[in-house]
């Protein structure tokens, strides 16, 4: 099929040099002078390039003009297509989407650090359908890309070469619209018109590709080879036609296609959720335990015996799925997912009003563990049961149900587990201690300030207060930027990032503005607070570049491979890159707490192993660092699992963060003075140590 866009053709002038002159003014032929020449032929490599002859009496000046050329109604000008996204965060991690040309080149030479040139970047938009998770998209063609030229044919010459794209969806984080260097590095693995394998360096094994050859001469595979890898030795190739062609992998040889707007979908990747929706209750649990007890990263770590816990769960699960009880269905879940000591495995579905009814009771008092080990009222609400009967706020507890209640708070029962790290569990056990079903009765003994001891029983009345003022994330505000700055103290800048996963963008312009505006004025230190932040995108790296001026490696990411038959990791490594407008040399502190969790656990790591700031806290950070893009499960009855299937591993073999947190450089005690400190008392903390 020929591609008059692009195709070597020979064109005639004949008929434009008679035009020429027909409007210009000659003398009287001459029998005596030289025959003319013959009538001028230009080869071209582009018909829209057109050679014109323009004479005059004394010169003939070439001159070259854009002229409108035939359009063969077969090449591709445009391409559509639809995704379908089921990433929960997709929406407000990415606010400014669109789709692009991906140039494939650096996937050819397997170069996951390869850079989008932006003189080849085509954008287009990326829209929201009236259907639900699915989205659409238009990308208009240029005439001729300006993408890399590869050679793929394996013919034994040096040929042009093609250029390769997928169609991918991008979104603006830094700078302009176009992807920079920190933004993009070798090929997209998801939202993109080719299938990728994730758990096979992120090999192409299928999809749909966009060709696009400057002649007529080039070649391409036409199917995958024997080492089933595509842009191999092995492959066998055959010729491509000019112009943008659309190449169907998925097909045995591949197709070869061209038509004026082409449909290339988007395949979602291995972050789509699972779908097993359609399965019954013990089906869609055997598949997903077959699949999730291998991918988990943790299990040598945590010590998790998946043949002990089926053992366990199975026999509960087939009779939930032969009695079509969802009760016994969903609690089974749960309880599977709490014995997997990991605060980033979750459930959702409906529990039947489980949580509400065993937390909507409570005393109107909340408990704190000081560094000392006493455990004392440090939230006490009036007219509510506890307070009535004289319990005072700062009173010291000592028995709880007529155990000590040190023992008390081993035995109590949280309701948003499980969890990383035990100190974040200790914590959780302290928050539901004094709540519970309503009408239930508790015994307390307790020493108020004042000396006087008592023993009361109460009985729990709905009140949810002093709950909600002790959750890990109390405090966060119902509307406000995802980051706030400002001067405090006598010169010191504050940044509050109060999430990792609104609007990244905006969090990393913001970020990069407070810094910049206290590096001009000069701050004596600058203080980042995280301690209520529970995470979203690992931005770590690009903010702690602002701290440095070396290029340090924080960690690889290693996932289970079904190939290798065992966890893997590929492409670069995760680094601090440093800035090169920014780089603040002051002091600099993070302020962290169980509340900091996952990405946020992310950014305070990075910004510690700039070894120029100082880690401040009463506690570590949650310690939850699976990744769970792609652990994403959809089950039967509008319930969905999430398991992580990612590990970071530091340069020194150490697996981080996970269980552990970030530990504090500076670790607060928790007294009875910073409990009841009028004002932050770690921000104070911070500052005197500053001044």
């Amino acid at each position: 099929m020929s591609h008059l866009l692009s195709k070597r053709i020979l064109i005639p002038l004949s008929a434009m040099a008679l035009a020429s002159f027909a409007c210009s003014t000659f003398a009287s032929p001459d029998p005596t002078a030289e025959p003319p020449a013959e009538p001028a032929v230009v080869e071209v490599t582009k018909v829209i390039e057109v050679t014109r002859i323009v004479e005059t009496e004394a010169t003939t000046e070439v001159v070259e003009e854009v002229v409108a050329a035939p359009i063969d109604e077969n090449q591709p000008v445009k391409v559509t297509g639809t995704a379908e996204i089921t990433f929960v965060l997709f929406e407000s991690y990415l606010t400014e989407t669109f789709v692009m040309l991906e140039d494939l080149a650096g996937f050819v030479s397997r170069d996951f650090e390869y850079e989008q040139p932006e003189e080849s970047q085509v954008l287009g938009p990326l829209f929201s359908t009236e259907e639900e998770s699915i989205y659409a998209y238009t990308l208009n063609l240029p005439v001729e890309p300006v993408a890399q030229l590869v050679d793929v044919d394996n013919n034994g010459s040096e040929d042009a070469g093609v250029q390769l794209f997928a169609v991918a969806v991008q979104a603006n984080l830094l700078d302009g619209p176009f992807l920079g260097e920190n933004e993009v590095g070798g090929w997209s693995s998801t939202w993109t018109s080719l299938r990728i394998d994730e758990e096979n360096e992120d090999e192409v094994v299928g999809g749909l590709m966009l060709v696009w050859a400057p002649d007529a001469n080039q070649g391409f595979p036409t199917d995958f080879g024997p080492d089933g890898m595509l842009f191999t030795e092995d492959d066998p190739t055959g010729p491509i036609g000019a112009g943008y062609s659309v190449v169907n992998l998925d097909e045995s040889p591949f197709s070869i296609t061209t038509e004026r707007e082409p449909t290339m979908p988007l395949y979602e990747g291995d972050v789509a959720a699972k779908d097993y929706t359609e399965m019954g209750y013990m089906e869609a649990f055997d598949t997903m335990f077959a699949k999730a007890s291998v991918e988990y990263p943790f299990t040598e770590m945590k010590g998790i015996d998946w043949d002990a816990l089926y053992a366990e769960y199975a026999p509960r699960m087939q009779e939930a799925d032969e009695k079509g009880r969802y009760d016994l269905y969903f609690f089974t879940l749960r309880d599977f997912a709490n014995d997997i000591p990991d605060g980033h495995v979750g459930l959702q579905g409906d529990d039947r009003d489980y949580f509400r009814e065993n937390v909507i009771g409570g005393l109107g008092l909340g408990l704190t563990e000081l560094t000392s080990g006493d455990v004392i009222v440090s939230t006490l609400i009036s007219n509510a049961p506890a307070a009535n009967a004289g319990i005072e706020l700062g009173a010291q507890i000592f028995e709880w149900n007529g155990i000590p209640i040190e023992q008390a708070i081993d035995e109590s029962v949280p309701l948003d587990g499980p969890y990383s790290a035990a100190h974040v569990e200790r914590l959780e056990k302290i928050l539901y201690l004094p709540q519970g079903q309503l009408d239930t009765e508790v015994t307390i003994g307790y020493t108020n300030p004042d000396l006087t001891a008592g023993e009361v029983t109460l009985t729990r009345e709905f009140e949810v207060d002093a709950f909600l003022q002790n959750y890990l994330y109390a405090g966060i505000p119902e509307s406000s930027a995802p980051v706030e700055y400002e001067i405090v103290g006598e010169n010191t800048g504050y940044v509050r990032i109060w999430s990792m996963s609104d609007d990244l963008n905006l969090t990393l312009r913001l970020i990069e503005r407070a810094v910049a505006d206290f590096d001009e004025l000069g701050v004596d230190a600058i203080i980042f607070d995280m301690r209520t932040n529970g995470g979203g995108s690992p931005l770590g790296g690009h903010i702690a570049g602002f701290f440095t001026k070396d290029e340090i490696e924080l960690a690889r990411g290693y996932y289970y491979s079904e190939a290798a038959g065992e966890f893997t990791t590929h492409g670069p490594a995760d680094t601090i890159e440093p800035d090169d407008s920014i780089n603040y040399d002051g002091p600099v502190y993070v302020l962290v707490s169980p509340g900091c969790a996952s990405a946020c656990e992310n950014v305070a790591y990075a910004i510690g192993e700039t070894r120029r700031a100082t880690i401040v806290g009463h506690y570590p950070t949650n310690g939850i660092f699976g990744e769970v893009g792609r652990g994403q499960y959809d089950l039967p009855d509008d319930v969905s699992f999430q398991i992580p299937t990612g590990m970071d591993i530091a340069p020194d073999g150490t697996i981080i963060i996970e269980g552990t947190g970030v530990v504090p450089d500076e670790t607060v005690p928790v007294t009875y003075d910073s409990v009841f400190y009028e004002g932050d008392y770690l921000l104070d903390y911070v500052l005197n140590l500053i001044y």
